[in-house]
């Protein structure tokens, strides 16, 4: 597992404590998209467009680290 982690990391470019923390913003980001996304199709009404907003938003985190 630690060498499949290094490998990982060294394919990234990135050290443990970067990889950690956009990491733990893409999960974040996911998961709120994700709560909104189930709010909404509950209520249409609520969070119309966070869903969206969450996926570009990603897509820019993505972008923006290679």
């Amino acid at each position: 597992m630690i060498g499949a982690s290094k490998r990982h990391l060294g394919e990234a470019g990135e050290g443990y404590v970067e990889h950690l923390r956009f990491a733990t913003k893409v999960g974040a980001v996911a998961i709120g998209c994700g709560l909104a996304c189930f709010a909404h199709a509950l209520v249409p009404a609520i969070f119309p467009t966070t869903g969206s907003r969450a996926i570009a938003r990603l897509n820019q985190l993505l972008d923006e680290r290679h």
